[in-house]
């Protein structure tokens, strides 16, 4: 029984719980070396010897990988026979990823022979997790909303490329909300990025703007809708995640977003607009057996990948991620989205990318080093650490 209780106990140090009383392994505290002494130095704190900021970063580098699988799921989608609205499948790959995180929130939940928590510690840290979800699930689910529906009308690399421009968004809102200021090393590796952005966008949208520019109109604005309330979510985040466990603050969100959406869904489809007959002749359709089975099984596919993979799986990386790295940081990360976007389009869906394509992505390569060469010249007052917010600030939403 000794690999269990060791991968247990392993497991409550990673997340930082207290070992249970009758464990058969303990935590020691080694003397600190002294300043002259060569061994003074981060000691180790994760897997391969890795310090916990080397593992958030390496967690926050998969989130755009993931992502680039978000948008060929959802164009594929729109390939069945019939129409699936939006908020329909948005409700659908929710409820995917709150089963997920519940079920793996469940899995590490600590054992009955774990230590007591303070009981006014716990309510606090329910209610802290409670109310980031709220926030930041209603930032998600609006933005993803918003993107759902402009891929009616765009490739899957033009999304990913306009959902980009968050690669300048985010500093600026960071400096304002926050009140943190951006290194200038940041700052050069942002514009760096929104012009690689920039570029490739315009090689992606121009073959489809020759051939209907009005038809693709509303689904860029409603892009870039999206793009503003993913801005808020990463910079909020910012805020919320370093005072929330990583897993309960993105089961929270899930669960909020699940909410949202079906709450929307109802009303829309009673309401007798357009989006509500929609939602009303899908659901009749399915009743109807329009889908064949191939059909609810690649739906379904879609689904479970989009919920658990792209969607639940991420929340909880950039939550985890995102406690020790600044927002402007995580997003330079994340703005190598649109390279595995469009990889995966071009796997799966046949799209292509052109010349100008390809300088974007080396832009958006060359802010990737600016960002890693400004944090490794920071000096100790350049980079500064975020300012101290307490719980009934964190409520007010400042």
């Amino acid at each position: 029984a000794a690999g269990p209780d060791a991968a247990r106990a392993l497991v409550d140090v990673v997340w930082q719980r207290p070992l249970p009383p009758d464990s058969a392994f303990e935590v020691r505290a080694t003397a600190a070396p002294t300043a002259a002494s060569p061994l003074a130095t981060p000691a180790p704190a994760g897997p391969f010897g890795w310090s916990t900021r080397t593992v958030q970063l390496a967690v926050l580098f998969s989130v755009p990988l993931v992502w680039g699988t978000y948008a060929p799921a959802v164009r594929f989608i729109y390939t069945l026979p019939v129409k699936v609205p939006g908020i329909f499948f948005s409700s659908l790959y929710y409820l995917v990823a709150t089963l997920f995180l519940s079920a793996v929130a469940a899995a590490l939940r600590p054992g009955p022979g774990s230590a007591p928590e303070d009981a006014a510690e716990r309510q606090a840290a329910k209610r802290r997790t409670l109310l980031g979800g709220a926030e930041l699930g209603g930032y998600l689910f609006l933005g993803s909303y918003a993107q759902v529906l402009g891929l009616q009308a765009t490739t899957s690399g033009q999304a990913a490329f306009i959902t980009q421009l968050t690669t300048i968004s985010v500093p600026v809102l960071e400096a304002l909300l926050n009140r943190t200021p951006v290194p200038r090393g940041l700052w050069a590796a942002s514009f760096v990025a929104l012009a690689g952005v920039l570029v490739v966008a315009a090689d992606g949208m121009a073959a489809v703007a020759a051939a209907d520019p009005a038809a693709t109109l509303p689904g860029f604005l409603l892009l870039g809708l999206a793009t503003l309330f993913y801005t808020l979510h990463i910079v909020r985040l910012g805020v919320w995640a370093p005072k929330c466990d990583a897993i309960p603050l993105a089961l929270s969100k899930a669960a909020w977003e699940l909410l949202f959406s079906v709450a929307l869904m109802g009303g829309l489809a009673v309401s007798g607009t357009d989006s509500g007959r929609e939602i009303v002749t899908f659901l009749q359709q399915l009743m109807d057996g329009v889908l064949s089975l191939v059909d609810l099984q690649n739906l379904g596919l879609a689904a479970a990948w989009t919920g658990a993979v792209t969607f639940g799986y991420t929340l909880w990386a950039q939550s985890f991620g995102q406690a020790g790295i600044r927002p402007v940081e995580a997003n330079l990360i994340y703005s190598t989205q649109p390279i595995w976007s469009t990889f995966f389009g071009a796997v799966l869906l046949g799209e292509t990318l052109g010349p100008a394509g390809v300088v974007g992505f080396v832009l958006i390569g060359a802010a990737m080093l600016l960002a890693i060469q400004a944090e490794a010249g920071a000096g100790p007052g350049e980079a500064e650490e975020p300012e101290e917010v307490s719980d009934d600030d964190l409520a007010a939403g400042v």
